[in-house]
């Protein structure tokens, strides 16, 4: 008999032991006061975290002397110290389970999370939060420069991210009494917010509390005595036998890893191997700790793709500016070679423009995704767009594959942004081009266009576009319109096509549907609500403009764009000035007093910009007429702020719009 009370003697001391060391492992800070208020357990955290020292912090501390010392330090902020521990104590009195989260003196942030013992007391756990606190500010506080969309989504990201770390650190109701030390120790271990486990150097389970469960979905009675490849997947297996040697070599180490539990789940899990030595100094087994960080996980991959749309913004804005002067340049000398070619080319011309113009609604449409511009609705023949849409995009395919048609007779004309329209169109005909070519390079597109109303929804126009290709994936129909979603090979796709034509359509009040036709192919279906507009060819009013007594200056760090706009001015007879770079603008116009008006590009090298001249300009000559070109994105911060004392010309544009414009700066 006392062999047996002996043996459970010492099975109790070494279970105590175990939870003891795992306690001291657990990351927050840990206290329990039984039913009198006095302080029974703490570890080192809860030490560290409030800076308390050793000599006052002792099992039977009152509740009451502790809040007092801490009081009286600032801990709860400005008041009467007395009165904060006796309003503390009244609470805490009440035994009640609890969660809030303070800010201490330090400017550390951390969570209260007490839960109630069955014959009184609590348990309560300490998280220094400061962190993901800090960042969730930071991300609010970058509110302007990322869509409302993707900041509502990283907000409920991150406050879920916050329910979960607090869900994982549920406390387990302590079951027995207070007063026997092994119910109390097991009462601790189920409440601790990890699993602990103990792993000996057969890399078998000899000790686990519940935590196990919440990642594989096994009961701690079902752990216990199976070894490490009797639990895990061969592959976790041989992932994790060798860092456990590691730490029976005497080394503390923590590793990641994704595993699937019993439900078919992918779980995230972070897990720490500590070394537990006999007193021979040889290692006998391995203390455990293992934390489920798959909302964490999720979070950081928000966070990464917010970075990437972030970037995508810097590079986009800096490609904009060179591709408006390629694109202006391009299409100015198009049409100065109209005036030239005889009929039998001037189809290709017209082509060959179109495709140019093309190129100013890519850049227009990527910062509308990136900036959320707003739409430029103008009244547009929908019927005859998508019959030279369809005519220049059936050149681009091959024999094999062909495009049709079906649309109403009689024309559509409605009010709609054409160039975002004609785009959001394009993305979804190469998509299905590209679906047919991988599939076996051989099959039909169809484009089908219908003006619907109902009862249920706004007059609108529906258009859909199918495939004969392979179809979508389950996956595809879910995350397409996504960004940076892609099922295309590497370097094959950015994955921004479908979202930016999703993004377009949320602008026009509209819906996008991806599914999968009869006939096996893919199918998008696109419904815009419009109103039907009439046709308008209202020219604009030009003026009568005398062109004498006006000199004009040319600034602009690009040869072709100040050959371009010395043509121009030549066709409406004002002689020019050029200069390459601000400081050449700034001495010609101090210098040459006929200098009576000043076109002049925004983004140049150096430090000073178009606007900065412009101000600088006109403390010489204050009635110097300035008309500044850009092809900066429409909400640039920059182009914005121009607006407001000057004339914007956007990048690219044709003769007429220039003369219209310029005319009107040279005469308000």
């Amino acid at each position: 008999m006392r062999a047996e009370n002996s043996k459970e003697a010492r099975d109790l001391a070494a279970e105590n032991l175990v939870v003891q060391q795992g306690i001291q492992l657990i990351q927050q800070a840990l206290s329990i006061f039984d039913s009198d208020m006095k302080l029974l357990v703490y570890n080192q955290r809860f030490l560290e975290m409030f800076d308390l020292p050793e000599e006052l912090i002792f099992p039977g501390l009152s509740f009451l002397d502790l809040t007092l010392f801490l009081a009286r330090r600032g801990e709860f902020g400005p008041g009467d110290p007395t009165e904060l521990a006796h309003d503390r104590v009244e609470r805490a009195s009440r035994f009640e389970a609890h969660y809030f989260e303070r800010s201490r003196p330090n400017n550390r942030r951390i969570s209260v999370e007490g839960h109630p013992l069955e014959d009184g007391g609590w348990v309560t756990i300490y998280s220094d939060i400061t962190e993901a606190w800090r960042n969730e500010q930071v991300l609010r506080a970058r509110s302007d420069e990322l869509s409302d969309k993707l900041l509502r989504r990283t907000g409920q990201l991150s406050e879920t991210n916050r329910t979960l770390e607090a869900t994982n650190r549920a406390l387990l109701k302590a079951k027995s009494e207070l007063e026997i030390s092994e119910n109390r120790i097991r009462a601790i271990t189920r409440a601790v917010p990890a699993h602990i486990a103990y792993i000996d150097t057969t890399f078998t389970y000899q000790f686990s509390n519940n935590r196990f469960s919440s990642v594989m979905g096994i009961d701690r009675h079902d752990l216990v005595g199976k070894t490490i490849s009797g639990v895990f997947p061969k592959r976790i297996a041989n992932l994790i036998i060798p860092q456990l040697k590691a730490a029976f070599a005497g080394k503390t180490v923590t590793f990641s890893y994704e595993v699937e539990n019993v439900k078919g789940e992918i779980q995230s899990v972070r897990t720490t191997f500590s070394p537990d030595f006999g007193k021979s100094g040889v290692a006998q087994g391995a203390f455990v700790q293992s934390l489920n960080v798959s909302a964490e996980m999720a979070a950081t991959e928000i966070q990464l793709r917010a970075k990437r749309l972030e970037t995508t913004n810097q590079l986009t804005s800096g490609l904009a500016h060179d591709f408006s002067n390629i694109l202006t340049v391009i299409l100015g000398n198009l049409e100065r070679l109209g005036k030239h070619v005889d009929e039998p080319h001037s189809e290709l011309l017209r082509s060959t423009e179109q495709a140019a113009r093309r190129g100013t609604r890519i850049i227009d449409n990527l910062m509308s995704y990136v900036f959320s511009q707003k739409l430029d609705s103008k009244s547009t023949n929908i019927s005859k767009l998508l019959r030279d849409l369809i005519r220049l995009f059936a050149s681009s395919l091959s024999s094999s594959i062909s495009i049709q048609l079906d649309i109403e007779t009689e024309d559509i004309v409605l009010q709609l942004d054409e160039g975002a329209f004609q785009d959001a169109l394009l993305n979804l005909l190469f998509n299905a081009r590209d679906a047919i070519e991988t599939h076996d390079g051989e099959g039909v597109i169809t484009v089908t266009a219908r003006l619907e109303s109902s009862a249920n929804q706004q007059a609108g126009i529906l258009i859909s576009v199918s495939d004969t290709g392979q179809g979508f994936s389950q996956d595809a129909i879910l995350k397409g319109t996504e960004p940076f979603f892609t099922t295309k090979p590497q370097g094959k796709g950015t994955g921004l096509g479908l979202s930016m034509v999703h993004g377009f359509l949320e602008q026009s009040g509209g819906w996008l549907q991806l599914k999968n036709g009869t006939n096996g192919g893919g199918q998008v279906d696109l419904y815009i609500p419009i109103e039907r507009a009439e046709q308008s060819n209202t020219a604009l009013d030009q003026p009568h403009f005398e062109t004498e007594g006006h000199l004009i200056l040319i600034v602009d760090d690009d040869p072709e764009m100040r050959t371009l706009i010395r043509n121009y001015l030549g066709d409406l007879g004002l002689p020019c000035l050029e200069a390459d770079g601000a400081e050449e603008a700034l001495t010609l116009v101090k210098q040459v007093a006929e200098i009576t008006g000043v076109i002049s590009d925004i983004i140049m090298p150096g430090t000073l910009t178009g606007v900065d001249l412009a101000a600088q300009w006109r403390q010489y000559q204050p009635e110097l007429a300035v008309l500044l070109i850009s092809g900066l994105p429409r909400q640039h911060k920059l182009l914005q702020s121009a607006r407001e004392n000057h004339t914007i010309l956007r990048k690219p544009f044709d003769k007429d719009v220039f003369k219209q414009t310029l005319i009107k700066v040279l005469t308000s």
